[in-house]
């Protein structure tokens, strides 16, 4: 079987990529391999950009692998043995990983800490890798793959916090009115399901948006534009970043009030959650309570204060 950039895989010592939580088979060490040809091969199997990632492996080599390095010779000496492991050294997102004292807070908390959070700061980030304990074990064929399948419908479904007032992205407008009939079924209470013309499973602030809602156990469909909440469609380059750092920055930009396409599309997206959570009596209300939450300050403090609780509860 070819690997995601159409080779064949190499002979050599079977090893498998952890990253995050998670692991992904399908890698093969082989003794002088340059730096760069394993990162490449990393890439190919977890699409984690690597340039600014540390690669340890403590079976073969000591330390990181710097880019002018090669596989230890010792290598073939492990040759039929216990398949090795081949750390990526940076976040479990498809970014590389912002400095240690820019992570905003602890994505492996504990059921138990994340419920602490909700209580304290009626906010809490649940990890998905680590809380859904069944879906874990279809994460490494789902990266072989490398194309969408049911399981990308699944996860929403599966919502481990049971949660019956949803807001939920969709890769394929034709899924919008089957997932909202299965979640009538699960018993949802208001759930809206939406897909854009510029290919996003959110709402954008760029082109039209095609939404099925379920709401009291009633059915509708529509679609809507960032000119129907009286702004200006924004060029999806403009959210788009680098790394782990960039999306950083640009969050704290958009929470912090300041204007741009990173502000709108959390406000239209915000606001139509705080409309599902009957927070606004209708869409354009929960769009309007989002603007007048950022320009308060309440957003970007409320951003600070879960990262200050995350990190004493994963500490």
């Amino acid at each position: 079987m070819a690997d995601a950039l159409g080779q064949a895989p190499s002979a050599g010592v079977p090893a498998v990529v952890k990253w995050g939580k998670e692991l992904v088979p399908g890698l093969r060490l082989q003794p002088g391999m340059p730096a760069a040809t394993l990162k490449r091969d990393v890439f190919a199997l977890t699409r984690v950009p690597v340039e600014r990632q540390k690669l340890m492996c403590p079976q073969v080599w000591k330390g990181a692998l710097k880019d002018d390095a090669t596989v230890d010779e010792s290598l073939a000496l492990r040759a039929g043995q216990t398949e090795l492991t081949v750390m990526l050294m940076g976040t479990a997102d498809a970014a590389p990983a912002a400095p240690a004292e820019r992570v905003v807070f602890a994505e492996d908390l504990s059921p138990e800490a994340v419920a602490q959070c909700v209580r304290e700061l009626g906010v809490g980030f649940m990890f998905a890798p680590a809380f859904h304990s069944a879906m874990k074990h279809a994460i490494g064929p789902r990266k072989e793959m490398a194309v969408r399948t049911v399981f990308n419908l699944l996860g929403p479904l599966t919502n481990p916090a049971g949660a019956p007032n949803q807001l939920i992205g969709v890769f394929d407008r034709q899924w919008l009115r089957p997932l909202a009939e299965v979640l009538r079924e699960l018993g949802s209470r208001h759930v809206m399901l939406v897909h854009s013309d510029d290919g996003l499973d959110e709402i954008s602030c760029a082109e039209t948006t095609h939404y099925c809602e379920l709401k009291d156990g009633e059915i509708s469909s529509g679609s809507i534009s960032p000119k129907d909440f009286g702004m200006t469609p924004a060029s999806l380059q403009a959210i788009q970043v680098a790394d782990a750092q960039q999306s950083l920055e640009m969050v704290r930009a958009a929470l912090g009030n300041q204007p741009g396409a990173a502000r709108s599309i959390v406000t239209l997206n915000a606001g139509a959650a705080l409309y599902l959570a009957g927070q606004a009596a209708d869409l354009a209300g929960g769009v309007e309570l989002a603007q007048e939450t950022l320009a308060s300050g309440q957003a970007i403090e409320k951003l600070e204060a879960l990262a200050a609780l995350s990190r004493k509860l994963a500490a």
